[in-house]
């Protein structure tokens, strides 16, 4: 009987330890007894001793399940802040409370300060807020919207932004690279005509202006309608033929107050050339000079004028009023009458200084041609 309940003992201990059970082994073999001998030759045992298994695992209660009670004394350092309560008292932990959940104002429902880079747009305050510190995007660093000329390169979006609306410079508008083409002389251009043409004013990669310069095939008494209707009979001359957007036409052709100096770019630093592309002269100063590369005898269809030789001009070579009154310009150029003289007029089948003076004066009632001037305007 003892036995057995060696053997129950056993059992209940290796549970509580956690050593492991074999059925095949006595009591004696789990506990060996301590025993000392009677006088009748039997075995008394007096004490029992359990011993324990080792399972490499120092923490019975874990290897059990059972969980053991232990006693903590509280951190304050870990404690839980209160959470926002927005009831209008800054509590411990808040560092705002204006006691509303509009999440828009200057306290956010988690009682902080609104600040930029936070999430939350702030009424009245942010544009946008994206609640990062990326200022390349759609929303800067300073909580307003991204836009060209704000100095911030908006990436994906933007080619470039210098923070200026200068478009002669390396940054045009629309946050565009300069480029030949783009309508926009820059820095490296002599002229941008916003194409790609070769045959117009601008070509060579944007480096070459140029100009035209015909003598009308029709001819006209002195009675040009004053020195705008002159211009306005080389630009008839042109349209259709001639005529490209960003330039205009004038006559080379004076009055008395009015020098043809006076009407055209005396800066121009392109080419000047016939409607055949031959080239009469580089810049102003290959226009009014007292010899060309080529006599301008060429109409506005490109065309060798056969007839009458002389145009109205009143000009002298360098752009100025023709002779010492000024005053022989057929009234202003409103006079076809023979009363009336014109001071100067030029030989179009001449390249020397004659082209715009071949000498003597002429009646206003005589029929000439004009020289017409392209001008960029």
């Amino acid at each position: 009987m003892h036995r057995y309940r060696i053997l129950i003992l056993s059992l209940s201990l290796s549970i509580l330890v956690g050593c492991p059970f074999d059925p095949e082994k006595t009591p004696e073999e789990y506990f060996p007894p301590s025993s000392t001998g009677s006088s009748d030759g039997s075995t008394t045992v007096t004490s029992v001793t359990p011993t324990t298994t080792d399972t490499g695992t120092s923490d019975a209660s874990t290897d059990t399940g059972i969980a053991e009670s232990t006693s903590t004394s509280e951190d304050p350092s870990t404690t839980m802040a209160p959470e926002c309560d927005n009831d209008g008292v800054v509590d411990m932990g808040e560092a705002c409370d204006d006691g509303n959940r509009d999440d828009t104002d200057a306290c956010t429902n988690a009682c902080e300060p609104a600040t930029c880079g936070d999430g939350i747009v702030q009424l009245g305050v942010d544009a946008c807020d994206d609640g990062n510190r990326d200022d390349t995007d759609g929303c800067t660093n300073a909580c307003e919207m991204a836009e060209c000329g704000d100095g911030i390169l908006w990436s994906g979006t933007e080619e470039c932004d210098d923070g200026n609306v200068d478009n002669t410079d390396a940054c045009v508008e629309g946050c565009k690279n300069a480029s030949c083409g783009d309508g926009f002389v820059g820095p490296e251009e002599a002229c941008d005509d916003a194409n790609a043409v070769d045959n117009d004013a601008c070509v060579g990669a944007c480096q070459t202006i140029r100009l035209r310069i015909f003598t009308t095939s029709m001819i006209y008494d002195g009675n040009l309608e004053g020195l705008d209707g002159a211009d306005t009979k080389c630009s008839d001359a042109a349209a259709g033929k001639l005529s490209r957007d960003g330039t205009t036409w004038r006559a080379w052709l004076s009055d008395r107050s009015n020098p043809a100096s006076g009407r055209l770019d005396t800066n121009f630093k392109g080419d000047y050339i016939l409607p055949n592309n031959v080239l009469i002269g580089v810049g102003w100063m290959g226009l009014a000079t007292v010899e060309h590369l080529a006599p301008l005898n060429v109409d506005e269809s490109g065309n060798a004028i056969k007839d009458i030789e002389y145009v109205w001009t009143q000009t002298t070579a360098i752009g100025d009023i023709f002779g010492d009154q000024k005053t022989d310009d057929c009234a202003y150029w409103t006079s076809a009458s023979g009363l009336e003289m014109a001071g100067a007029v030029g030989d179009h089948t001449s390249k020397t200084n004659t082209w715009t003076y071949a000498g003597g004066k002429v009646k206003c009632s005589e029929k000439l041609h004009l020289y017409c001037v392209e001008t960029i305007e």
